[in-house]
């Protein structure tokens, strides 16, 4: 949901740039367009590309040629997704998705699997040192003005509420009714869902051009209300939700 946040907002910076000259304008129609471009073309070619890399690895029981055919998914997918204009994250998170939850991958021993996860562990520990380092590199040039602040809330806010909508029609595909601790499941799934190093690395993933309205600044700003708020109230809502029955 952050990765379509950003698109939108992203798309917007970009079409409502100004100079001295000229303002440019979108269309609404070219605004439809590019959520379902980005959104739907993403999924589908996430799903194509799990087909795939699900069909190579039933070939193989290495784990180094698992490893190989992975870099190679991500690599194909992350060039494939600058030529047609989809959605990078929600392309390759489909895609772990599904390679990650597969049943077809019958020939491959839990030994090859253990070496791909442990490899992309690694990988994962790696990029988070990293993006610590950007982080503390991009805060000595944040804005923390009052109006950036209040576009913090308000899109602390927004996630929210986006979160709670898409967790809601989630449950109801999946449950087909509403039980009797629907509201609560609800509320407690969608209170668990912190803002973190995804919504900072889709926030940094802008060009620098392009960050007209100090994006990452207010995100970095929706991300401290989210751990602080969220965070520190969970157990309290858990508490309110469960135990006190």
């Amino acid at each position: 949901m952050m990765a379509f946040l950003l698109d939108i907002i992203t798309f917007l910076q970009i079409s409502f740039s100004t100079n001295i000259f000229r303002i440019n304008y979108i269309s609404f129609s070219s605004f439809v367009l590019m959520l379902f471009r980005e959104g739907f073309g993403g999924i589908v070619l996430g799903l194509l590309l799990s087909w795939i890399g699900v069909r190579l690895m039933n070939k193989s029981d290495d784990g180094n040629t698992l490893i190989i055919i992975s870099l190679a998914l991500v690599s194909f997918g992350s060039w494939l997704v600058t030529k047609i204009d989809v959605s990078e994250p929600l392309t390759m998170v489909i895609t772990g998705i599904v390679i990650g939850n597969s049943r077809a991958q019958q020939g491959v021993s839990i030994e090859s699997k253990r070496t791909l996860t442990n490899f992309w562990i690694i990988i994962d520990e790696l990029l988070n040192a990293f993006l610590f380092v950007l982080v503390g590199i991009e805060v000595l040039e944040m804005n923390f003005s009052g109006k950036y602040i209040i576009a913090g809330i308000i899109i602390f806010l927004i996630s929210l509420i986006a979160r709670y909508i898409s967790v809601t029609i989630s449950m109801l595909l999946t449950e087909m009714s509403i039980k009797k601790n629907f509201c609560k499941n609800n509320l407690v799934i969608t209170w668990a869902g912190l803002r973190g190093g995804v919504s900072i690395v889709l926030a940094l993933s802008i060009p620098v051009e392009h960050r007209i309205l100090h994006i990452f600044s207010i995100i970095y700003i929706a991300v401290l209300l989210s751990i602080f708020i969220q965070g520190i109230s969970f157990r309290k809502v858990l508490e309110k939700a469960y135990v006190e029955e």
